[in-house]
């Protein structure tokens, strides 16, 4: 469940049902309504919509397990996904595919 929440009215909005139990990471475009959220318990990307409050699409992540952070590198249309298996997925956010896969370190 994702929660909309008005910070200075101290007021739930809204909630969005996204189906996985662990949400993690949120990263949000600034020219579209576009946020990516990712959601651990499916490995996978949520993409939502944040002026429509709808969920937009659901991208696999299949380069790595156990997606745990994420940057946005917006005006490459790139959004690169951390795992603990030690690789960083990175995917189009136009197309919402897999690009490449490089590997990082490992948490242990």
């Amino acid at each position: 469940m994702l929660s909309v929440v008005d910070t200075t009215a101290s007021q739930k909005l809204a909630d969005l049902k996204i189906d996985g139990e662990t949400l993690e990471a949120m990263a949000l475009e600034k020219s579209t309504p576009k946020m990516y959220v990712n959601n651990r318990a499916k490995n996978q990307v949520s993409v939502v919509d944040r002026e429509k409050r709808e969920l937009l699409a659901s991208w696999p992540v299949t380069l790595c397990k156990n997606n745990v952070a994420m940057a946005l590198d917006e005006g490459n249309h790139r959004l690169f996904v951390a795992c603990r298996t030690g690789q960083i997925a990175v995917l189009d956010t136009q197309t919402g595919m897999e690009v490449t896969s490089f590997a990082i370190t490992q948490r242990r």
